[in-house]
């Protein structure tokens, strides 16, 4: 028998699989023929004697050249083995030339090979395919026959769907529902036109809800929830509608005979396991059209794999708005640990006079002492007033030390979890405290520690708990053997809290500017990145990955250092801040990180002009007292990583219209997200939660599911709700009430005439409208630009009013390499027009050079040292954080400023004027009285770039007099005239009373000076009239750039 008539024989996938492995068999021997093709003429135009000595370039053009038609030869899904093919031959090639003497070849790239998740559908699951098709097809054949539905019907007709179209097989599930409907609570709208229903499912032993049924008894559960599809939606109207009109519930029972009876299994409440239907129907779930479900969210919507969604409570939580609490954060908050008393109202820190605010401080203190007296001091401590949970902590130290243990041991017992306890348990009073509470915060502390010392921690809290157990009757809880059912905390944070938060801290008068600087980065990198507290204060300069040339791509390198370890080797991995961060929050750390290292500091996050890292108290004490009068005063430093890797979730494996409800970004920027995590060609890709994974620092993707990730049902279900799903439009009418007309005046395309069917991804709204509900709004962001329709190009990079397509660390850098005595061509070849980059130089050298060639001193003073034989051209260099903050500001002004042309041309104007006068020699620019108006339009405008309390204006009458002294000679002197400088002084203030600065009288000058008041002095409170050359600096560069952002 011949192999064609072999393959006639073969039906369904097997006759499919034979031609693939057919067409699989060609491409690869065309690839062998054509790379012996490329080869035999690329040895052929090359010498015998230069085989020995091919450059890399001519074989890498070779592997292109062989890759460009085999691009045009072969399918795309292929391309993988094709690239094998190619590497084999020329391994064969290397093999040959080894035998000749010849060095070998550098290899061609080969492409990796995405595996799928394993398949959990077996081979007779596939089969019963058929069967599920046909019990769904009779079904809309009774709807189309029958006039009438009983509530009833209405009821398990619902329920068949939401198995059917929906994704809810689950008995437990389905029992839910229905006493979800059978409550006639509240079905909520979110998303536009998504209808959801928040259930709670009973589970023993995984779950992230915990009631209290008695005394002694609890009960474990797993919310979810479940979104109505749109033929279930159609069920759901029809049900209220007859809800109105038949009193009564249809009973449990009676729905599950009902639904045997639907698909002839005729099963009841007692033998549903039995159903293969509800086993088998994910296989007709996948044949859907538009529906693009991967295995590892069937297993999510099968109940396979451990995931939580937000509890209801959460749920209507998120949709809420907050109101700016009224907080004050000090720099004490900062810098110390302060415990707050429960029960204070005052927005100012609780101090008790005997109270010690850092316990764990104390008791180390007192276990570097005397050990003789180690118990002692430790009771003395007990007797100060402490806070339940330091009360705590002391006891179980006294009785650590009582049982005979060494002292070093204490000391590392406390060194491990001892700021932990205090910091998750902070305000706590530990009042009727459960086992699971308890869980809680020991799995907090956990989830810090590095894999190979859970353990030796676990093995500590044991300790702590068997204290608390002697002294406060705590909870028995199985911290080792697993027995505890395993709790999760559901968390999502909406993006108008994270705002609320960041806005907060800014407006804090009581904060200083590093502090403010150093709370806004933490959080924002808590809530972008998904990264653990302890890996961002563990962060090292060292760490951040920059593209030096552009300053435009910035990376953090996760990995183990000295201060933390990882908890595992695939917590190493590389946070790409450049498409996480909104454009304002990347140049907010862009500027912290150039801060950090131009001080040469060690550790990225640090307390200002210290070296050590911050502990975790210093960001999680503010952020507590922000949120303490809110409803999310439960929300932990560690609900961002929740909310970050959920929120990823949504973004890499949805449609960014959805993605947006859950975050602040713009279209543009979730596509720029797809595309760095996933590639350009991956829009449908296997690689989704290996990329999750990645991202999440994880080396279990079951680890992510369950503990993390609290959308998996929303992602299930939005895959489910592409599907395109049609149903006659007869069957429609029966089940709203409606008409044809009624579809197509709410929409055109509503209706398909030729099929009379309705396209019902079409009426969800008009649907909805129909159906009781509360529509839940996501709480608006910032502006959402959309992408450009058919450009499948990342969104073009921010362009600057100031310094047009480029940026100021990248002008610096051109002027300071050129300085060093680079070229101008390489200086500018990898990030500037060449053309921009000439203007540029020669702008800046004709600032510094007369008209004859010589050296001018207007703006470079004569002290400042040459690099290399080329004159120095860029501002010179500022040295104090304070006046780089300020100059970060400036520039931020004249972004603004630079926006409309009346606002540019008062800058650019004043540009002159500042070059006429500024003189390196003096710190202060002068105008005489008769300058009056010059100088106001000056200081107008200096004071849009800098506020006006960072100016000194000093303001003086000289005049001189002459007369002959007794040698009859004639001698000028110079006096004050102190009642025409009291005149011009209070002049000054009448006409300008918003001035905020300093307003001095010094006699040096006739006339007014204006002058920038050293920070570092004005931080200080320090005497004297120190001034700043920060605004000699801005000035001198915006000569420079002048005309660049044209």
């Amino acid at each position: 028998m011949t192999k064609q008539s072999q393959k006639g024989l073969l039906y369904g996938y097997e006759r499919r699989t034979a031609e693939n492995q057919e067409k699989r068999k060609k491409a690869l021997q065309q690839t062998k023929e054509l790379c012996q093709e490329h080869w035999t003429a690329f040895t052929n135009e090359i010498p015998k004697s230069q085989l020995g000595v091919i450059a890399d370039e001519q074989i890498y053009n070779l592997y292109e050249a062989i890759y460009k038609e085999i691009e045009t030869t072969v399918p795309a899904k292929l391309i993988p083995s094709i690239l094998f093919e190619r590497l084999r031959f020329f391994d064969k090639v290397n093999h040959s030339r080894k035998n000749d003497g010849l060095p070998p070849l550098p290899k061609p790239v080969i492409a990796s090979r995405a595996q799928r998740p394993k398949n959990i559908n077996e081979f007779n699951n596939f089969s019963y395919l058929p069967t599920a098709q046909s019990i769904v097809s009779q079904a809309f054949d009774k709807w189309q026959q029958k006039n009438t539905f009983s509530l009833l019907d209405c009821v398990t007709w619902f329920l068949f769907s939401l198995v059917s179209f929906a994704g809810y097989n689950n008995e437990k599930v389905i029992k839910a529902i229905y006493e979800y409907l059978d409550e006639n609570r509240s079905i909520y709208q979110v998303f536009n036109d998504l209808l959801i229903i928040p259930i709670k499912v009973l589970s023993p032993h995984y779950g992230n809800k915990v009631i209290l049924i008695d005394a002694d008894k609890e009960e474990v559960y797993q919310t979810r929830l479940i979104f109505v599809d749109d033929i279930s939606r159609l069920w759901l109207l029809k049900i209220q509608t007859q809800r109105q009109q038949q009193e009564g519930f249809p009973k449990y029972h009676q729905v599950i005979k009902r639904l045997g009876e639907f698909t002839k299994e005729n099963f009841t409440v007692k033998s549903t396991y039995k159903s293969k239907y509800l086993k088998v129907v994910p296989i007709y779930w996948q044949t859907l059209p538009e529906v693009r479900l991967d295995m590892q969210l069937l297993e999510v919507l099968v109940g396979q794999q451990n995931q939580t969604s937000v509890s209801e409570e959460h749920l209507l939580q998120y949709f809420q708005t907050i109101k700016t609490p009224k907080v004050i954060i000090t720099d004490e908050h900062i810098s110390r640990l302060v415990i707050e008393a429960s029960n204070e109202t005052s927005s100012k820190p609780f101090k008790a006079e005997r109270f010690k605010s850092d316990a764990v401080k104390e008791i180390r203190a007192i276990l570097s002492g005397d050990r003789k007296k180690v118990r002692e001091q430790l009771e003395t401590l007990l007797s100060q007033g402490l806070y339940p949970n330091q009360e705590r902590l002391v006891k179980w130290m006294v009785d650590l030390f009582v049982s005979g243990n060494k002292i070093n041991t204490l000391k590392r017992y406390l060194s491990d979890v001892g700021n932990d306890f205090i910091a998750s348990t902070r305000d706590t009073e530990f009042l009727g405290w459960s086992k699971h509470d308890y869980h809680y915060i020991y799995n907090d502390i956990l989830a810090n520690k590095n894999q190979n010392r859970v353990g030796f921690t676990t093995t500590i809290i044991c300790s702590l708990h068997s204290s608390l157990k002697k002294h406060y009757q705590a909870s028995d809880i199985d911290l080792k053997g697993g027995g505890d059912p395993q709790i999760v905390s559901s968390y999502l944070i909406p993006s108008h809290v994270y705002q609320l938060i960041q806005s907060c801290v800014s407006a804090q008068e009581e904060l200083s500017d590093y502090n403010q600087q150093v709370l806004n980065v933490v959080i924002t990198l808590l809530y972008r990145t998904g990264m653990r507290i302890g890996e961002i204060l563990g962060l090292q300069v060292k760490d951040i990955e920059y593209d030096n040339q552009g300053f435009n791509e910035y990376n953090i390198i996760v990995r183990s250092n000295a201060h933390r370890d990882l908890k595992s080797d695939d917590g190493t991995r590389r946070i790409h801040l450049s498409v996480l961060l909104l454009i304002d929050e990347l140049e907010v750390f862009k500027r912290f990180f150039k801060l950090k290292k131009e001080q040469s500091s060690r550790y990225l996050f640090t307390l200002e002009y210290q070296s050590a890292a911050l502990s975790r108290h210093s960001i999680e004490q503010p952020v507590r007292r922000i949120l303490a009068s809110t409803s999310y005063s439960d929300m932990t430093l560690h609900s961002f990583r929740h909310n970050a890797i959920s929120n990823m979730a949504i973004i890499i494996r949805c449609k960014p219209e959805l993605a947006m409800h859950f975050t602040d970004y713009s279209e543009a920027q979730i596509e720029a997200i797809k595309h760095q995590f996933l590639g350009k060609v991956r829009k449908i890709s296997t690689n989704y939660w290996d990329a999750l994974m990645e991202f999440a620092g994880h080396a279990d993707l079951n680890t992510t599911f369950s503990s993390y990730i609290h959308t998996a049902d929303i992602i299930a279900s939005h895959q489910l709700q592409e599907a395109k799903l049609t149903l006659p439009l007869s069957v429609v009418n029966k089940l709203i009430g409606g008409s044809r007309m009624d579809l197509k005046q709410h929409n055109k395309k509503a209706l398909d005439t030729r099929a009379n069917t309705v396209n019902l991804n079409q009426i969800r709204k008009y649907i909805n409208n129909k159906i009781e509900h509360e529509e839940l709004l996501t709480t608006p962001n910032v502006s959402k630009a959309p992408l450009n329709q058919g450009n499948d190009e990342i969104p073009i990079k921010h362009h600057s009013a100031v310094f047009g397509h480029y940026n100021r660390e990248m002008v610096e850098k051109l002027l300071y390499d050129i300085e060093e005595g680079q070229l101008l061509g390489e200086a500018s070849g990898l990030n500037f027009r060449y053309d921009d980059a000439l203007m540029v130089y020669e702008r800046a050298v004709s600032l510094v050079q007369n008209i004859d060639g010589s050296l001018s001193n207007k703006l470079i003073p004569k002290t400042r040292k040459q690099r290399s034989e080329h004159i120095l051209i860029a501002p010179t260099p500022l040295h104090y954080h304070q006046e780089k903050a300020l100059v970060n500001l400036c520039f931020d002004n004249l972004e603004e400023l630079y926006k409309t042309k009346e606002s540019r041309r008062k800058v650019k104007e004043m540009l002159n004027v500042f070059y006429d006068k500024v003189n390196t020699s003096k710190s202060e620019m002068r105008f005489t009285f008769q300058q009056k108006k010059l100088f106001y339009k000056y200081l107008n405008v200096m004071c849009l770039i800098l506020p006006s309390k960072h100016w000194r204006v000093n303001i003086t009458c000289i005049k001189s007099e002459s007369y002959v002294d007794d040698k009859k000679k004639r001698i000028v002197k110079s006096f004050v005239d102190e009642k025409a400088k009291t005149k011009e002084i209070e002049g000054f203030k009448k006409d300008k009373p918003n001035f905020h600065g300093e307003l001095k009288d010094i006699d040096t000058y006739n006339g007014y000076s204006l002058s920038v008041i050293s920070p570092i002095k004005q931080q200080n409170n320090k005497g004297g009239d120190y001034s700043s050359a920060l605004m000699r600096y801005v000035l001198h560069l915006m000569l420079i750039v002048e005309g660049l952002s044209h």
